[in-house]
């Protein structure tokens, strides 16, 4: 008997973007940021189709800058304050937007860039990070227009950088700049292709295997299904309250069709919960549809004098296959969907392997981060995963 010990991290993490760890480059960490920005910058230029521009030293206010179609120029300055600037280090930036302004009459827009966010509790008589912000903006704005010019003026920040470092066309800079791996879809399939290659002939690309355990896995890869499916019992039930109501009495079809609204809709409501790192609140969910209030088979007539099922009938029969349905998925799927380890046990070749790999192409393919892992992969030396 063999078996596989599934784990599963139930929360999202997030690259690290530690600026101490920043790699120097040139005079120091200081341009090596300027760098990073600007290779930021002309990444989200060539996006839109634009030019952009890097300057060196002395740059006249600006890093670099990318010019749009309108040839107005869209420079950055970015300086390397780790924390919220002093006062002198506002200057500083002002001198920089001013020579900016002065030396680039087709500038537009100019991204202040800083390895920090803005801080902002908005307590009543105090001065942060982004009440100064915002006052500087003010500022530079007004000077702008004093010297009949209109420029706008926009944040990179320790959160904005990050977001674009986690995109996977930005995955060699972070390694770079930083020396950590980005986990991109691209590393993450390279790396289920080598634990594919190592299964052989254990795994079959051209067959999906459609076992219980298979359906238990995929709800604990956080396969979508089962959201989806619990959105479509919600609406089916919402659309034959609507029906059922009009057999019944005034109030008992205002509970009904108030109980049915409140179902949970994971998919298409209001708050969907589409994220694979967000655990529904299953339990929360399930006292919703117990508490559909379906009526008792004599609250309506269910055929007519010739026999026919009524309207009515019909949609209290529909409302209570899904209320069948949905509380029988949630009490039978939602243990695996939410569980944090898996345990799969069986005889060789009976397919724990295929349906491992087969669950993460299956997880890729919908653009879920899966790493498969092989016990052959795990020793007493370094793993084969790099």
């Amino acid at each position: 008997m063999q078996s596989v010990t599934l784990f599963r991290h139930n929360r999202a993490v997030p690259i690290d973007v530690d600026f101490a760890r920043l790699r120097p480059w040139g005079r120091g960490q200081d341009t090596a940021f300027e760098e990073l920005c600007c290779q930021i910058m002309r990444a989200r230029a060539a996006s839109s189709s634009r030019k952009f521009v890097r300057l060196g030293t002395p740059d006249g206010g600006v890093e670099g800058y990318a010019i749009d179609e309108d040839d107005g120029e869209h420079g950055i300055q970015a300086k390397f304050f780790l924390a919220r600037p002093t006062t002198a280090q506002w200057r500083d930036i002002t001198d920089s937007i001013e020579r900016a302004i002065r030396t680039h009459p087709l500038l537009v827009e100019m991204t202040i860039a800083l390895p920090t966010d803005r801080a902002d509790p908005r307590k009543p008589g105090e001065q942060w990070f982004m009440d100064e912000w915002e006052n500087k903006e003010n500022e530079w704005r007004a000077w702008a227009l004093a010297a009949g010019r209109s420029v706008t003026f926009s944040y990179l920040g320790k959160s904005e950088i990050a977001d674009a470092l986690s995109l996977e066309e930005h995955a060699g800079r972070y390694k770079w700049w930083f020396d950590q791996h980005l986990l991109s879809g691209r590393w993450l399939e390279e790396r289920l292709q080598e634990a594919i290659s190592q299964a052989g002939p254990r795994y079959n690309r051209d067959l999906t295997v459609t076992v219980p355990a298979g359906r238990r896995i995929a709800l604990f890869a956080r396969s979508p299904r089962l959201l989806g499916e619990l959105d479509r019992l919600a609406k089916v039930a919402s659309d034959k309250a609507v029906a059922l109501a009009a057999a019944l009495p005034s109030e008992r079809a205002a509970e009904l069709l108030a109980t049915a609204a409140n179902l949970p809709r994971p998919v298409s409501g209001t708050d969907p919960v589409l994220a694979a790192s967000v655990t529904p609140p299953f339990a929360q969910w399930l006292d919703s549809w117990k508490s559909l209030a379906i009526p008792p088979r004599d609250a309506v007539a269910h055929e007519d004098e010739r026999g026919d099922r009524t309207v009515a009938g019909r949609a209290f029969s529909a409302l209570s296959e899904a209320l069948e349905s949905a509380t029988t998925r949630l009490y039978e799927d939602a243990p695996a969907y939410q569980a944090s380890a898996m345990l799969l046990w069986g005889d060789a070749g009976q397919g724990k392997t295929h349906l491992l790999c087969d669950t993460g192409v299956q997880a890729l393919n919908r653009g879920q981060p899966a790493v498969v892992i092989l016990g052959q992969q795990l020793g007493p030396g370094p793993m084969a995963l790099r």
